[in-house]
Protein backbone atom coordinates (compact mmCIF):
# COMPACT_ATOMS: atom_id res chain seq x y z
CA UNK A 1 0.00 0.00 0.00
CA UNK A 2 1.24 3.66 -0.60
CA UNK A 3 1.11 6.53 1.90
CA UNK A 4 -1.70 8.40 0.32
CA UNK A 5 -3.58 4.38 0.86
CA UNK A 6 -2.87 4.83 4.95
CA UNK A 7 -3.38 7.94 5.61
CA UNK A 8 -7.19 7.97 4.06
CA UNK A 9 -7.49 5.24 7.06
CA UNK A 10 -6.27 7.23 9.61
CA UNK A 11 -8.65 6.64 13.06
CA UNK A 12 -11.42 9.24 13.50
CA UNK A 13 -9.40 9.86 17.32
CA UNK A 14 -6.38 11.37 15.21
CA UNK A 15 -8.54 13.86 13.03
CA UNK A 16 -9.24 16.71 14.64
CA UNK A 17 -12.05 17.68 13.19
CA UNK A 18 -13.24 14.38 11.87
CA UNK A 19 -17.02 13.56 11.03
CA UNK A 20 -17.54 11.66 14.17
CA UNK A 21 -16.10 14.62 16.08
CA UNK A 22 -18.34 16.87 14.58
CA UNK A 23 -21.40 14.87 14.71
CA UNK A 24 -20.84 14.42 18.87
CA UNK A 25 -20.48 18.24 18.85
CA UNK A 26 -23.82 18.41 16.95
CA UNK A 27 -25.61 15.97 19.07
CA UNK A 28 -24.10 17.47 22.42
CA UNK A 29 -25.27 20.78 21.24
CA UNK A 30 -29.02 19.83 20.40
CA UNK A 31 -29.42 17.82 24.21
CA UNK A 32 -27.38 20.49 26.21
CA UNK A 33 -30.21 22.98 24.65
CA UNK A 34 -33.27 20.86 25.00
CA UNK A 35 -32.74 20.07 28.82
CA UNK A 36 -31.59 24.03 29.49
CA UNK A 37 -34.55 25.42 27.98
CA UNK A 38 -36.92 22.50 29.16
CA UNK A 39 -35.79 23.24 32.69
CA UNK A 40 -35.79 27.11 32.50
CA UNK A 41 -39.36 26.52 31.12
CA UNK A 42 -40.46 24.81 34.10
CA UNK A 43 -39.22 28.38 36.20
CA UNK A 44 -41.34 30.61 33.34
CA UNK A 45 -44.76 32.18 33.98
CA UNK A 46 -47.34 30.27 32.91
CA UNK A 47 -49.00 31.24 29.23
CA UNK A 48 -52.42 31.91 30.86
CA UNK A 49 -50.76 34.78 32.77
CA UNK A 50 -48.61 36.54 29.98
CA UNK A 51 -51.72 36.68 27.91
CA UNK A 52 -53.66 38.37 30.71
CA UNK A 53 -50.69 40.88 31.07
CA UNK A 54 -50.51 42.07 27.29
CA UNK A 55 -47.81 39.44 25.82
CA UNK A 56 -44.43 38.56 26.47
CA UNK A 57 -43.56 42.77 26.51
CA UNK A 58 -45.70 43.58 29.21
CA UNK A 59 -43.83 41.12 31.96
CA UNK A 60 -40.86 42.35 33.35
CA UNK A 61 -37.43 39.71 32.66
CA UNK A 62 -37.70 39.61 36.81
CA UNK A 63 -41.07 38.13 36.71
CA UNK A 64 -40.66 35.96 34.30
CA UNK A 65 -39.12 33.16 35.31
CA UNK A 66 -38.97 32.16 39.36
CA UNK A 67 -38.82 29.59 41.86
CA UNK A 68 -43.11 30.24 43.09
CA UNK A 69 -43.69 29.65 38.97
CA UNK A 70 -42.23 25.86 39.49
CA UNK A 71 -44.15 25.17 42.58
CA UNK A 72 -47.62 26.82 41.02
CA UNK A 73 -46.95 24.33 37.93
CA UNK A 74 -45.73 21.66 40.09
CA UNK A 75 -49.01 21.46 42.15
CA UNK A 76 -50.66 20.73 38.92
CA UNK A 77 -48.83 17.81 37.66
CA UNK A 78 -49.26 16.74 41.94
CA UNK A 79 -52.84 16.77 41.40
CA UNK A 80 -52.87 14.49 38.19
CA UNK A 81 -50.18 12.01 38.64
CA UNK A 82 -51.50 9.89 41.80
CA UNK A 83 -54.85 9.87 40.43
CA UNK A 84 -53.50 8.20 37.02
CA UNK A 85 -49.88 6.86 37.47
CA UNK A 86 -49.90 5.06 41.35
CA UNK A 87 -46.97 7.70 42.58
CA UNK A 88 -46.78 8.90 45.97
CA UNK A 89 -47.48 12.27 45.67
CA UNK A 90 -44.81 13.11 48.23
CA UNK A 91 -42.13 11.72 45.57
CA UNK A 92 -43.90 13.47 42.66
CA UNK A 93 -43.05 16.96 44.69
CA UNK A 94 -39.30 15.55 45.51
CA UNK A 95 -39.06 14.53 41.89
CA UNK A 96 -40.43 18.21 40.64
CA UNK A 97 -38.59 19.84 42.38
CA UNK A 98 -35.60 18.37 41.31
CA UNK A 99 -36.18 17.96 37.52
CA UNK A 100 -35.54 21.51 36.99
CA UNK A 101 -32.38 21.91 38.51
CA UNK A 102 -31.22 19.10 37.67
CA UNK A 103 -32.01 19.28 33.80
CA UNK A 104 -30.25 22.46 34.10
CA UNK A 105 -27.18 21.00 35.23
CA UNK A 106 -26.73 18.14 32.79
CA UNK A 107 -27.83 20.62 29.88
CA UNK A 108 -25.41 23.09 30.72
CA UNK A 109 -22.34 20.23 31.37
CA UNK A 110 -23.35 18.91 28.01
CA UNK A 111 -22.70 22.41 26.37
CA UNK A 112 -19.62 22.85 28.07
CA UNK A 113 -18.83 19.70 27.33
CA UNK A 114 -17.48 18.44 31.04
CA UNK A 115 -17.95 15.00 32.03
CA UNK A 116 -19.28 13.67 28.73
CA UNK A 117 -19.98 10.55 29.53
CA UNK A 118 -21.52 11.18 33.02
CA UNK A 119 -23.77 13.82 31.84
CA UNK A 120 -25.22 11.59 28.97
CA UNK A 121 -25.78 9.25 30.85
CA UNK A 122 -27.65 11.75 33.50
CA UNK A 123 -29.77 12.82 30.64
CA UNK A 124 -30.94 9.86 29.63
CA UNK A 125 -32.07 9.09 32.99
CA UNK A 126 -33.99 12.01 32.85
CA UNK A 127 -35.61 11.31 29.95
CA UNK A 128 -36.50 7.79 30.65
CA UNK A 129 -37.53 8.90 33.72
CA UNK A 130 -40.28 11.59 32.13
CA UNK A 131 -41.08 8.77 29.72
CA UNK A 132 -42.13 6.65 32.53
CA UNK A 133 -44.17 9.34 34.17
CA UNK A 134 -45.79 9.93 30.83
CA UNK A 135 -46.28 6.35 30.47
CA UNK A 136 -48.57 6.01 33.88
CA UNK A 137 -50.78 8.96 32.81
CA UNK A 138 -50.96 7.80 29.39
CA UNK A 139 -49.23 10.49 27.15
CA UNK A 140 -47.85 8.34 24.28
CA UNK A 141 -47.37 10.94 21.72
CA UNK A 142 -44.57 12.74 24.57
CA UNK A 143 -43.35 9.17 25.29
CA UNK A 144 -42.81 8.67 21.51
CA UNK A 145 -41.34 12.04 21.64
CA UNK A 146 -39.07 11.01 24.62
CA UNK A 147 -37.57 8.16 23.19
CA UNK A 148 -36.20 9.89 20.59
CA UNK A 149 -34.70 11.93 22.95
CA UNK A 150 -33.35 8.61 24.65
CA UNK A 151 -32.30 7.65 20.98
CA UNK A 152 -30.20 10.59 20.28
CA UNK A 153 -28.12 10.58 24.07
CA UNK A 154 -28.10 6.37 22.77
CA UNK A 155 -26.04 8.01 19.73
CA UNK A 156 -24.27 10.59 21.32
CA UNK A 157 -22.69 7.61 23.45
CA UNK A 158 -21.47 5.88 20.55
CA UNK A 159 -19.59 9.35 19.34
CA UNK A 160 -18.55 10.24 22.54
CA UNK A 161 -15.11 8.47 22.34
CA UNK A 162 -14.34 11.13 19.05
CA UNK A 163 -15.51 14.07 22.05
CA UNK A 164 -12.25 16.93 20.91
CA UNK A 165 -13.87 20.12 22.15
CA UNK A 166 -14.97 19.20 25.63
CA UNK A 167 -13.05 20.88 29.19
CA UNK A 168 -12.96 16.74 29.77
CA UNK A 169 -12.34 13.79 28.15
CA UNK A 170 -14.88 11.72 30.75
Amino acid sequence: MSEADTSQNTPAEKQPWSGDTMAYLLLRTFLGLRLVTSGLEKFRLSNDVIVERGGISRVRWSELYRFEHLEAKGGAIIGVVPKFGGIAPEAAELYLKVLAPLMICVGASLLIGFFNRLSLFAAGLIFISLSFGMMSIGEEETVYRLGVYVALVALAFHYVKANKLGITKW
